[in-house]
């Protein structure tokens, strides 16, 4: 909010970010690990007294899983998590993610330089120390590794409504796929694939690159619908 000095001329004041960037990240480690169950009313106050801050930064980053589709907000009810993805939502949303990751790759290969690559393949290799998935804290270093792989590579394309809209989409399914009474099942194979992505970004052709991202979304959304149907 603005202040104002003695000539009446507004002064703004920056807020920090970091405090509600914390609380963001500590309530889905909280509905990660079920503390905070699906579909089901969110208390403001009693999170805030849980977490050792006020509700400023918790109203905040509320707003921002809004955002990623990890919360609902409605009218005279405040906000709520969200409901575990049907089958057919899963199956839209997968398309949708099929239209917009493969340009992201395309984009950002025809942008990208050798430190790009490497840091791509350093995540990747953040994944590979994690792929035994031995307990919560492995399981999410390996998923945060996934999102951060393919967040770094919807940035680089240079179209920011195009990372926007593929950030949040695959934040949805980031969610669906760590529902406590699932395991994630398939982290060899997604290696795998983030793996074939890289060379084809090492390559230099944006072809390429998407091709082997289509082939990634392909098989992710495979794996997806066989587990709907178990």
């Amino acid at each position: 909010m603005p202040t104002r000095e003695a000539t009446g001329r507004p002064v703004y004041v920056a807020r920090r970010q970091g405090l509600t960037e914390q609380v963001q990240e500590a309530l889905i480690e909280m509905m990660l690990e079920g503390l905070i169950a699906d579909d089901a009313p969110i208390r403001i106050d009693s999170l805030a007294e849980a977490l050792g801050v006020s509700a400023t930064p918790v109203r905040e980053a509320l707003a921002r899983l809004e955002g990623l589709g990890l919360v609902i907000r409605s009218s005279y009810k405040g906000y709520r998590t969200a409901p575990r993805l049907s089958g057919a939502e899963l199956a839209d949303l997968m398309s949708v993610r099929r239209l917009l990751e493969p340009e992201a790759a395309r984009l950002a290969c025809a942008r990208c330089d050798e430190a790009f690559v490497e840091r791509l393949a350093g995540i990747v290799a953040e994944q590979r120390r994690s792929l035994s998935l031995d307990g919560v804290e492995e399981t999410r270093a390996f998923m945060r590794a996934d999102q951060e792989f393919h967040r770094a590579i919807h940035a680089a394309s240079g179209n920011r409504f195009l990372a926007s809209s593929a950030d949040e989409l695959g934040g949805n399914v980031q969610r669906w796929r760590h529902f406590k009474d699932r395991i994630v099942t398939d982290a060899d194979h997604s290696l795998a694939e983030h793996e074939r992505i890289v060379e084809a970004f090492r390559s230099g052709d944006p072809q390429a690159a998407a091709d082997a991202m289509t082939r990634h979304i392909d098989r992710l959304a495979e794996r997806l619908r066989a587990e709907t149907e178990d």
